[in-house]
């Protein structure tokens, strides 16, 4: 599922999820991390907000490791909008992140050279 994920295939990855649902297996919480990142590098925030919702429909809880990988892969993409949107949203619903998620959005402003010291007047 991985490789078809990586290969943008995302309606064959969707066929297998419902196929392996219907015999009532359901993929782990790494499985998911997998996807939201693979969606989030291949600039898919929707098909990743979808997912997300679809975790939680099936009682997965999405938590902030599943998050920082989305924003991970997002910010790799160059999609800082969404970065935000994804960060602020699970803020919102009580889903405090960890070093780990500070840390991969600062590198993503700083790889998008969207920070600005000069203003701190450190330079």
């Amino acid at each position: 599922m991985c490789a078809k994920l990586r290969l943008g295939k995302l309606d064959q990855v969707y066929g297998v999820l419902h196929e392996i649902g219907m015999n009532g297996v359901s993929p782990d919480l790494h499985t998911y991390n997998i996807f939201l990142h693979v969606l989030g590098a291949g600039d898919n925030p929707l098909e990743a907000h979808n997912l997300m919702i679809h975790m939680k429909e099936v009682g997965c809880e999405p938590r902030v490791i599943h998050f920082t990988s989305l924003i991970h892969g997002l910010s790799r993409a160059g999609n800082l909008e969404a970065c935000e949107h994804f960060f602020n949203e699970r803020v919102q619903n009580g889903c405090m992140p960890d070093v780990v998620c500070y840390t991969v959005m600062i590198t993503g402003y700083v790889v998008a050279n969207e920070l600005d010291f000069s203003k701190s007047g450190n330079v």
